[in-house]
């Protein structure tokens, strides 16, 4: 399985920490902390086979906008529209084999996302 952490920001990358990223390779449970300042953006990108489920959760200490997203071609399709949120805790199945991004944009410095996720067949 591949899995892709992507931190982009338009404002000072070097304020955005990634700490604790560990894998359980047992139990297929990935997590970690991502420490972001205002208006940064931040994806975890897990390759999924068809049918497979992404079993996910985020909770983050202030407000961010978050998606889960893919690419067909040019296209991108949003199973998750983009919302504002502080948690959630949700399962996705994939329709089709392919890179499948959680994806949040912080609005304010000193925001914490812990993340955690696994997939399933």
């Amino acid at each position: 399985m591949k899995t892709s952490l992507v931190v982009i920001s338009t404002v000072l990358l070097a304020s955005c920490q990634a700490s604790k990223i560990t894998t359980d390779a047992e139990a297929n449970i990935h997590h970690g902390i991502i420490k972001s300042g205002k208006d940064q953006i931040a994806e975890i990108c897990p390759e999924l086979k068809t049918g497979q489920t992404l079993n996910f959760q985020l909770d983050a200490s202030l407000p961010i906008l978050f998606n889960l997203h893919y690419h067909q071609g040019k296209k991108v399709a949003y199973p998750i529209p983009e919302k504002n949120l502080t948690k959630i805790n949700q399962q996705f199945t994939a329709p089709v084999d392919n890179t499948y991004c959680l994806m949040w944009k912080t609005h304010l410095d000193k925001t914490k996302v812990k993340y955690q996720y696994s997939i399933t067949q």
